[in-house]
């Protein structure tokens, strides 16, 4: 009797065992598939932005007009700037995403260009940046204040 229940607890151990390497990779595919799904979304938001800019021609006269520095009506300055909004917005999500390590760092640095690009290129952007940057989460802000100190 006595060596049946040593039997007996083995193989449950054994199925116990099993059972944990089962659930470790079962995890493992979940957290692949987490990492796709938000690959996935953050690359759909950047191709959306991008043919927002394509397909709306006046959204990118706007744009030019910014960077250079001509005069923006009341209109344009708001649409511009829900514009940035949702363009910062876009790009907060990669950085969160990146620090959830859901987004590779190589994704994110690719996003870094985009940031630049609206905050260092002209004067309406920078303006933006600075009056509306506590909207952002703090990690967030330090981060795009990161990017903007370096060369």
């Amino acid at each position: 009797m006595d060596k049946l229940n040593k039997w007996l607890t083995l193989i449950a151990n054994l199925g116990v065992l099993i059972g944990i390497v089962f659930v470790a990779i079962e995890i493992q595919q979940n957290t692949q598939v987490s990492r796709s799904i938000a690959i996935d979304s953050i690359q759909n938001a950047s191709r959306e932005q991008l043919m927002a800019m394509v397909l709306d021609e006046s959204l990118l006269a706007l744009e030019m007009k910014a960077r250079h520095e001509e005069e923006l009506s009341l209109q344009e300055r708001a649409r511009l700037s829900y514009y940035y909004e949702a363009t910062l917005r876009h790009l907060e999500n990669a950085f969160l995403q990146n620090e959830a390590n859901l987004l590779t760092d190589d994704l994110l640095e690719s996003h870094e260009v985009d940031v630049r690009g609206m905050t260092q290129n002209h004067g309406f952007a920078q303006r933006y940046w600075e009056g509306h940057k506590s909207m952002f989460s703090i990690e967030f802000r330090e981060y795009v204040e990161g990017l903007l100190r370096s060369p």
